[in-house]
Formats: C-alpha cells, structure tokens, sequence
C-alpha cells in the first residue's frame, strides 16, 4: 500500500470488516449470488454437503452487506467482472482526486 499498489483480498464478511476497522481506506466490495435459489442450485452443482448450514451463514452474511461500500451481483461472470472492474476503476478516481461524484 506505501508503494501505492492495489491489494485484493478475497475473504468472508468478518474478515473484510476486520480489515476495514484497521485500514479505513480499505473499499469493500460485496459480491453476492443473483438469488438464493441460484445459490443453492451453484452449491449442488459443486457438490457442497451442508447447504443449510451454508446457507444460514450466507443469509448472516446477506445481513452486513450494508457495511460494504459496494455490492456486485455475480450473475454472469462477464458482467460481475466489469461492474468490479468499474468500482476499482472509480475507487482509484477518487483516491486520486479526479473524480468528485
């Protein structure tokens, strides 16, 4: 970060929290499933075992997406990608004084 290069971190909700209270200039963004059905339709797909259990922490984690400074809905991969794209594009902007929105 001294040297001014971008660090992404991919980690659960209680871990970017925990980074955001350390590192206030940390820009947290949300990636979340199009729909429940859709998620539960993506964890039997890969074989997951305990989809409620899962499932529970997501609805948990679902809850705290107010607390990140942007949300992605990850439908397709083309479009979660641009809109992430998008966001770090923008954060840079502003970090960098060139964008006043």
């Amino acid at each position: 970060l001294k040297r001014g290069v971008d660090v992404l971190l991919d980690i659960d909700v209680k871990g970017a929290l925990a980074v955001k209270a350390k590192c206030s200039r940390a820009y947290l963004i949300f990636i979340e499933p199009p729909s429940v059905e859709a998620l539960v339709q993506r964890l039997s797909l890969r074989g997951e075992n305990e989809i409620a259990k899962r499932m529970e922490r997501v609805r948990e984690e679902m809850s705290k997406k107010h607390l990140f400074d942007c949300a992605i809905i990850n439908d397709t991969l083309s479009s979660a990608y641009r809109a992430f794209k998008s966001a770090i594009n923008k954060t840079r902007r502003q970090e960098n004084g060139k964008d006043n929105r």
